[in-house]
């Protein structure tokens, strides 16, 4: 686990703190609000605002059986049985089950970047429950990055 802020930052940081409380002008309001490092591309991209450059936003369907699609699909109960889980409690166990969709493997290289969201419709037996959400860059050999 790295530390937050993360030492690369830490120049960046003092200046920061420089300009906005010791009132020092070193032109760190002359560079580009916000740097986001792009992994594959191994390049940082520099823009005024999020997202740093032009997106094309894609929509990504829950299918059955853990597969995600672009395409949209009927997915009424009469078409598909839902996908689902049951969690003993951590009290239990301390296995955390979990639900995984994937895509197929990309055909060309294509970067994630920008805002994403999710829309999940949900049923539980419980009177609480967590959803916690993960993207994934899954290279073909199987190993993921964050």
């Amino acid at each position: 686990m790295q530390s937050r802020p993360w030492i690369e930052e830490h120049d960046k940081m003092f200046r920061w703190y420089d300009y906005w409380i010791k009132g020092i002008d070193n032109g760190i309001m002359d560079e580009p609000a916000l740097n986001v490092f792009v992994e594959g591309t191994r390049e940082v991209v520099g823009g005024a605002q999020w997202p740093p450059k032009d997106v094309e936003y894609r929509s990504l369907y829950l299918r059955p059986r853990g597969k995600l699609s672009t395409e949209p699909e009927s997915m009424t109960a009469e078409h598909v049985a839902a996908d689902g889980f049951y969690q003993a409690p951590l009290t239990v166990t301390d296995k955390v089950e979990k639900l995984i969709w994937s895509t197929p493997v990309f055909e060309e290289a294509t970067e994630l970047i920008g805002t994403g969201a999710a829309h999940v419709f949900a049923e539980i037996d419980q009177d609480d429950t967590n959803f916690i959400l993960r993207l994934w860059d899954e290279a073909p050999k199987a190993s993921a990055s964050c």
